[in-house]
């Protein structure tokens, strides 16, 4: 089974469009919708996407939110994240796109948990009632 990409949106933060005031020093969500190859929908994928430097500065060492606050720095495991260089919206979707196209299952949910190596997957980790 192959998947595609059903919709891609990539917002800021806050959850508005995004458009950076500064193309090498960025973060935004990607917010994608992926399901099966010649099929309609799909399931909510998502990451973030964001410059080094801004990973750097926002996530490894982020400001204080208060001067009352301590920052503690510590190791960081960087899954479900795309780093680029500089924001294209062209290049960050065909970087997607080829991920997903080199994804493989042999159905929806053994190739979903794939592209969750490096996605963020809705349904990650779900459980139903009966197991």
């Amino acid at each position: 089974m192959k998947a595609e990409l059903k919709n891609f949106d990539i917002v800021g933060m806050n959850g508005e469009w995004f458009s950076p005031d500064h193309t090498e020093y960025f973060g935004a969500l990607l917010d994608l919708v992926i399901g099966p190859l010649d099929s309609e929908g799909g399931d909510n994928f998502s990451a973030i996407v964001c410059t080094p430097l801004w990973f750097a500065d926002n996530v490894l060492s982020p400001k204080p939110i208060h001067e009352t606050h301590e920052i503690h720095s510590r190791p960081l495991f960087g899954r479900h994240h795309l780093f680029v260089q500089s924001f294209d919206e062209h290049i960050i979707r065909e970087t997607i796109e080829q991920f997903i196209a080199a994804q493989t299952g042999d159905d929806w949910r053994s190739l979903a948990l794939r592209l969750s190596r490096e996605l963020a997957w809705e349904f990650e980790d779900y459980a139903s009632f009966n197991e």
